[in-house]
């Protein structure tokens, strides 16, 4: 289903959006143009960027001076400490850097073991996995911690007083 809209039905959506975004007034974006993401996507823009580089240098100086700062093990106690002192408030392109610093090594892990998951799940034999089937099995394989915790005659009970489902071939 997912292929026949990418080959049939594509362009009357694109009409469909275009026609609603001039209704209300909104700016169509040139797909074709170079440009950067606006908006929450991008976290630093050119104004910030070079205030940034005063924030650092006053953030620096203000750190040194700053007894409660002295003995932290690591970004994590930085990030907690700047928030019990309201650091966070003073320096908030600092904090917006520490804060994504602890995100980004999660973020990329999750999406790193997504992908490994997908390769696991999706081989040349199921290569016509359609994507609602392929997110059930990428759940069972992502969460198999929990699978594995429950019984497989609970399983085979649940699906046996399931309705019968139609075949498709």
């Amino acid at each position: 289903m997912l292929q026949t809209f990418r080959d049939d039905g594509w362009n009357e959506l694109i009409v469909d959006i275009s026609k609603f975004f001039e209704k209300f007034e909104i700016d169509v974006p040139d797909m074709d143009a170079i440009s950067m993401p606006r908006g929450r996507s991008r976290e630093f823009d050119q104004i910030r960027l070079l205030s940034l580089e005063d924030h650092l240098s006053s953030y620096i100086v203000d750190m040194r001076s700053n007894v409660d700062f002295q003995n932290l093990k690591g970004i994590h106690d930085l990030a907690q400490k700047m928030l019990q002192k309201h650091k966070d408030i003073g320096f908030p392109w600092v904090y917006m850097l520490i804060k994504l610093s602890l995100i980004l090594p999660v973020a990329t892990a999750t999406v790193e073991r997504g992908f490994s998951s997908i390769k696991l799940v999706k081989t040349t034999l199921r290569n016509r996995m359609g994507d609602s089937w392929l997110n059930d099995c990428l759940i069972t394989y992502i969460e198999r911690d929990i699978f594995q915790t429950i019984e497989n005659e609970e399983i085979m009970k649940r699906f046996q007083s399931m309705k019968d489902r139609p075949m498709i071939l």
